[in-house]
């Protein structure tokens, strides 16, 4: 029983340690440490020397780092445009897998060779390490206790890339839960406040910050002889009530590039996990197989209205996708060797995130890596277009149907109109016939998974031969 207890007693220690630490730094905000400051010879400490674990001056006496006079800021638009280190979120309803998740994943990519660094839950850390449901009297302690959470959330993350991206290793954070969290637990009107008392905007922290956002299905959903809270002392919710949370939390991400929903199927949780598995395989650019998109033809887009009789809450985006020449990342000229572009995305405000994505296609397998840009990163590869290749410019519309993850890109240039659908979908749904909204179900024209004639990189050239021989009509 000691036996047992001592790893549980270690991590409520290491718990109460990680709040301790970051509600000082949030509370004092201009005395952080700066560890990489230069010491009083001129210096550089970076961490432990051979002296006990601790540096000391020629005098024998412990050297104290400089504290800063400025903080360095939060960064909740921080780009994630590292070429070493990618971020990951991992949500999801209640029971969903999260724990089996990380613990999975991490001996998979440590096995590969990736370093992995876990960011915990920020808010498992304050429930269990004094706060209370109790100390939520009114709207203005939730306002307080969502905005102090986003801040640790923020805090960690920065935290634990900063040193993945010191170690010069290729490595992968995961977040356990991320900043879109906090929506599915509080009123609108609270949110747009936890944002505006920051100087935040919605787009930045959801589009920017991660490379991919991982939902797992909670078990309440299509598992319910799986459903428990035995495993997770934070954990009070019935079962409708974990679908309802389930449902706000993938609303709080849509809109997110690559944001998937990993479902409750008859493949069981092993399936989940091999599912989950694959999409970060492909993430992090090893050989993958299972979920793809589905694409079909449409022949006109479905109006706003046809999504509010629906009850569908959409997020738009417009996109601009170019391939540049001459670009260092650049591994094949064509289709058959890999190629690679970058792209624009902005929602209907103007605020807009960038992505580089490069392709390689080895034994006839497409295998993908994926990072984000700065403005600045983007501007230079769009100097440098091909000028074979169209830039491509589309209106991306984004819905959840279901269990489904849904989009729909009409293109602008070159191709005025030409609509097509994306169903992300489980391997055990490939081939399978799907149903779909009704409105949208009518507009199909047909299937074209796996149609070259189709593809962003086939439409992108700048020859009469690509253009599409069927187009819907309208």
């Amino acid at each position: 029983a000691a036996a047992a207890a001592a790893p549980a007693a270690a991590a409520g220690a290491a718990g109460a340690f990680v709040a301790l630490l970051v509600s000082r730094l949030l509370s004092k905000p201009r005395r952080l440490l700066d560890l990489t400051a230069e010491s009083s010879d001129g210096r550089h400490s970076h961490g432990p020397s051979a002296h006990g674990g601790n540096s000391y001056n020629e005098s024998g006496r412990l050297k104290v780092p400089r504290v800063m006079q400025q903080a360095q800021p939060l960064s909740p638009s921080k780009v994630q445009n590292s070429e070493l280190v990618q971020k990951f979120v991992l949500t999801g309803g209640p029971c969903g897998g999260k724990t089996t998740a990380l613990a999975r994943l991490r001996q998979f990519l440590e096995d590969r060779g990736f370093r992995v660094f876990i960011a915990p839950e920020a808010a498992t850390i304050l429930w269990t390490n004094g706060m209370s449901v109790a100390d939520m009297k009114s709207e203005a302690d939730v306002l307080a206790f969502q905005i102090r959470l986003m801040q640790m959330q923020i805090f960690l993350e920065d935290c634990f890339c900063s040193l993945a991206e010191r170690t010069g290793k290729k490595s992968v954070l995961l977040c356990d839960r991320g900043t879109m969290d906090g929506k599915a637990y509080c009123t609108l009107d609270t949110w747009q406040s936890v944002l505006s008392k920051q100087g935040f905007n919605e787009t930045a922290i959801r589009d920017s910050r991660y490379n991919a956002v991982l939902h797992l299905t909670t078990a309440a959903n299509g598992a319910e002889q799986f459903y428990t809270s035995e495993n997770n002392i934070t954990r009070s919710e019935m079962p409708e009530d974990a679908r309802a949370l389930d449902e706000r939390l993938q609303l709080a991400w849509l809109g997110h590039p690559r944001h998937t929903v990993f479902i409750n199927s008859k493949a069981g949780f092993e399936g989940k996990m091999a599912s989950l598995i694959a999409e970060v395989s492909r993430l992090v650019g090893l050989p993958a197989t299972g979920r793809k998109a589905r694409k079909f033809l449409l022949n006109d887009m479905p109006s706003e209205q046809d999504f509010t009789n629906a009850g569908l809450p959409t997020e738009t985006f417009t996109v601009e996708k170019c391939y540049p020449l001459d670009v260092s990342a650049l591994v094949g000229a064509d289709d058959d060797g890999g190629y690679t572009y970058v792209r624009r995305r902005a929602n209907q405000e103007g605020i807009a995130s960038y992505g580089e994505t490069r392709v390689r296609i080895e034994n006839g397998q497409t295998i993908e890596f994926k990072r984000m840009l700065t403005d600045r990163e983007y501007a230079l590869a769009l100097s440098n277009a091909d000028p074979s290749r169209h830039i491509m410019r589309t209106k991306r519309t984004n819905f959840n149907w279901g269990k489904l993850t849904v989009y729909i890109e009409r293109y602008v240039t070159p191709y005025p109109n030409l609509c097509i659908l994306f169903v992300q979908a489980e391997p055990q749904l490939i081939g399978v016939e799907l149903k779909l909204p009704s409105f949208v179900e009518k507009l199909i024209v047909e299937e074209v998974t796996g149609n070259k004639e189709y593809s962003a990189y086939h439409l992108s050239r700048a020859d009469p031969s690509t253009v599409p021989s069927r187009r819907g009509s309208r």
